[in-house]
């Protein structure tokens, strides 16, 4: 797995008064195994965040010449999701009689499929998706934005159960689960007193087509009732295996 990210490009000391556009991108690439526990994954990912900001002066340009990827349309070459960290410098920044107000960034547009925001703040972390509105739906964002949540608790509540034991169900989808897809059935009866019912409604119906062959409901019928008869004479019943 690949994603982006950016660095601000300032290492070096004859840049940190520089003004102007210094960012560069880092393709962060991770293995995941669904054995590896969350605690294990953090370590994993620690590592190659540093390992890239080790290499962070490299243009992001050269090393796409160097892998010779080809661009396609305007779709990054080697990834389509992005992640960003940014400190708030407006949280920390007082000025004598000066009053500041903090006037929140909402885009309109994103350049990669999805993008998530991570601002840090005094009181904890604020976290946004910006994302490309013609492959997700705004409910589609917010569902993530939930499972994400409940990712981050996983993690901390649980830092050495396996990325398959963890949950990505918030509550609502949890009840959604229980009491919708696990709904009692709508019927009762077997498959055979169904058919039944629909050779009295449509006995000359096509039940069963192949090909230019096909068998009505009555035909068929007719046919599954000669063969429990021949496996009821063998002597199957109820609960016995045939094959």
């Amino acid at each position: 797995m690949v994603i982006g990210s950016i660095v601000a490009g300032r290492r070096r000391r004859e840049f940190e008064d520089m003004m102007g556009y210094c960012v560069n991108t880092v393709a962060l690439r991770s293995e995941l195994s669904e054995k590896v526990t969350g605690h294990e994954l953090l370590k994993q990912i620690r590592r190659v965040v540093i390992e890239a900001y080790d290499h962070q002066d490299l243009p992001f340009e050269e090393v796409i010449e160097a892998l010779s990827l080809q661009r396609a349309r305007q779709l990054s070459p080697l990834f389509n999701v992005m992640m960003v960290c940014e400190d708030d410098p407006l949280s920390t920044l007082s000025i004598k009689d000066l009053e500041i107000t903090h006037l929140p960034w909402e885009p309109t547009a994103s350049e990669f499929d999805l993008v998530l925001m991570v601002f840090n703040r005094l009181d904890g972390l604020d976290l946004a998706f910006l994302h490309d509105s013609t492959i997700f739906e705004d409910s589609t964002i917010d569902r993530m934005l939930g499972q994400l949540e409940i990712l981050l608790h996983e993690f901390l509540t649980k830092p050495e159960a396996r990325l398959d034991q963890l949950s990505l169900l918030t509550p609502e989808e949890k009840r959604h689960v229980h009491l919708t897809w696990n709904e009692p059935p709508s019927w009762t009866s077997g498959i055979h007193t169904l058919i039944e019912a629909q050779v009295k409604r449509t006995p000359h119906a096509p039940a069963v087509t192949c090909g230019d062959q096909s068998l009505s409901y009555q035909e068929l019928n007719r046919r599954a009732n000669r063969v429990a008869l021949a496996l009821r004479t063998l002597g199957v019943g109820a609960d016995v295996p045939v094959g």
